[in-house]
C-alpha cells in the first residue's frame, strides 16, 4: 500500500463496490433512532458498532457524518476478511490431514456439548474455557501458515538503534517475517510438523514464550493488528460450530493445496466435503 504507483494504476476505492454496497445496505436497513421525537441510545437499539455510530450521528452530526459511518463499516468488513479466511482454511486443511487430531477435537467438542457447557451458537469464552485441544489446533495452524508472508516493516529512528546487539543506521527498514520466525527450530522443535500438543505441553514459561512468538503473526508494538481479538473470536466460534455440526473432509485428499505469496499467503485448491452430523445439523432437502 506504500507503493506510489498504486493510486495511479489502481481503481478508486468506490469502484471496489461490493463492500461499499454491503455497508450502505446495512445502514439503510436500520430503523431511525428517533421514536416519538425522542432519541434512543445504542443500548436499546443494539450493541453493534453501526448502532453506536448512528447514535453519535443523531446526537451531533458534526461528530460523525454518514460518510464516516460508511467508511468505518467498509473498513470493518474489508479489513481482516482475507486474513481471517487464510487462517480458517489453514485450520481445516491441517486438521483434515491429521485424522487422529480431528477425531480428538470433535470428541472434545461433543463431550463439552453433552455436558451442557456450550451455547448455541457457541460463545468465545466457552471455547477458551472448555476446548483446550481445539484452541491448540488453531494456534498450530497459525504457526504453520501465518497470514503474512513478507516482513512487517518498521523504520529505524534517525539516530539509529541497536537491534540484536547490532548497530542499525537511522531510517533503515527492518522487520520480521512471521514464516521465518515460526519455522526457526530454536523457537519450535520440528517446525515442519503439525503438532498441536506443543501448545499444551511444557512449563508455564515455555508456553508463554511460544505464545509471544506466535503473536508476531499480528505484528507488534504500536502498529500491531487492531482487529486481532475480533479475528480470534470469529475463528474460534465459526470453526467450533462447523466441527460441532458437520463431518469435514478433503474432497481430494491426495492433492496438496497451492499457495501464492502476495503479502498475504493465499491458498487455492482446498475443496472440502461437509456432511451434516446426525442430530447436530439440520437436514438438507
Amino acid at each position: 500500500m506504500g507503493n506510489p504507483l498504486l493510486m495511479k494504476f489502481a481503481p478508486a476505492m468506490e469502484t471496489w463496490n461490493a463492500t461499499l454496497i454491503f455497508a450502505i445496505k446495512a445502514i439503510n436497513a436500520r430503523t431511525e433512532f428517533k421514536k416519538d421525537e425522542e432519541l434512543h441510545d445504542a443500548q436499546e437499539q443494539g450493541l453493534d458498532m453501526l448502532s453506536r455510530w448512528r447514535n453519535v450521528k443523531a446526537s451531533d452530526p458534526n461528530k460523525m457524518s454518514t460518510r464516516d459511518i460508511v467508511v468505518h463499516l467498509s473498513t470493518n468488513v474489508l479489513g481482516g476478511s482475507d486474513t481471517t479466511a487464510v487462517t480458517l482454511r489453514a485450520v481445516v486443511y491441517y486438521l483434515c490431514r491429521a485424522p487422529e487430531t480431528m477425531r480428538q477435537v470433535v470428541a472434545e467438542i461433543d463431550k463439552a456439548d453433552e455436558q451442557g457447557l456450550l451455547s448455541e451458537p457457541v460463545q468465545y469464552k466457552e471455547v477458551m474455557a472448555h476446548l483446550p485441544l481445539f484452541c491448540a489446533v488453531i494456534k498450530e495452524a497459525m504457526r504453520m501458515h501465518p497470514t503474512v508472508g513478507l516482513i512487517m516493516e518498521r523504520h529505524v529512528p534517525a539516530e539509529g538503534a541497536i537491534i540484536c546487539d547490532k548497530q542499525i543506521p537511522g531510517n533503515t527498514i527492518v522487520g520480521i517475517n512471521p514464516w521465518v520466525l515460526n519455522y526457526d527450530p530454536t523457537n519450535f522443535e520440528r517446525p515442519e510438523i503439525f503438532d498441536a500438543s506443543r501448545w499444551l505441553e511444557g512449563s508455564k514459561e515455555e508456553l508463554q514464550r511460544r505464545e509471544n512468538i506466535l503473536g508476531y503473526n499480528f505484528g507488534a508494538g504500536a502498529r500491531g493488528c487492531i482487529g486481532r481479538h475480533i479475528a480470534l473470536t470469529e475463528m474460534h466460534k465459526v470453526l467450533a460450530e462447523i466441527l460441532r455440526r458437520f463431518e469435514v473432509s478433503l474432497a481430494e485428499p491426495e492433492k496438496e493445496w497451492r499457495t501464492t505469496n502476495h503479502w498475504f499467503v493465499q491458498q487455492r485448491g482446498l475443496i472440502c466435503c461437509l456432511v451434516p452430523r446426525k442430530g447436530k445439523a439440520p437436514e438438507v432437502a
